[in-house]
């Protein structure tokens, strides 16, 4: 079953990501993104790192899908990479989600990653991210996620403040329940 997670700047998404591929056999769809390059990124497996005109192109030619713009770039999923395995995850925004949601190629169980503020903060200090850059996320993210419960069509939401084994543990009980009512 293909994974899909939302959530705020700093929650643990994509600590989740790796946990999930490293140990449970997921694939993670790596995005396409103009942003800039963070110190402790690589190409091809953080981020699939291009110029805006690259960007344009791929738009273009049909093959970029949740194109969004967010804190100050481009971000996109090439089709095509969604469609090479059945056990993917894929980081989204909103907006993406919704797009996903349309798309009658992907099936998907949708997560949203729940931390407190004071969590993310450290968590984005740890990654490198600057003072003024984590108050403008949050204050973005505050925006957007502000009613999550009745704005947002998710699965499931999951606390990521403790330890990410028990969010793991938590995230595949989820799948397994999802699996077992669809069976029904």
């Amino acid at each position: 079953m293909n994974l899909v997670f939302i959530g705020k700047s700093g929650s643990g998404k994509t600590e989740i990501c790796k946990e999930l591929v490293d140990f449970w056999g997921y694939n993670k769809i790596i995005s396409t993104t103009t942003r800039e390059q963070r110190n402790n990124e690589t190409d091809c497996l953080d981020y699939n790192f291009v110029s805006l005109e690259e960007f344009e192109n791929l738009v273009n030619e049909g093959l970029i899908v949740c194109k969004t713009f967010y804190a100050g770039g481009y971000y996109g999923i090439n089709k095509n990479d969604m469609l090479k395995n059945k056990r993917n995850i894929i980081i989204v925004d909103v907006n993406g989600l919704e797009e996903l949601s349309e798309l009658d190629i992907f099936d998907f169980i949708s997560f949203y990653v729940d931390c407190d503020d004071m969590v993310r903060y450290s968590r984005q200090l740890d990654r490198g991210d600057t003072e003024e850059y984590i108050l403008e996320k949050q204050k973005s993210d505050e925006e957007i996620f502000t009613n999550i419960d009745e704005d947002f069509d998710v699965d499931f939401v999951v606390d990521n403040n403790g330890n990410i084994d028990e969010t793991i543990h938590d995230i595949l009980t989820r799948i397994v329940d999802y699996i077992e009512k669809e069976e029904i």
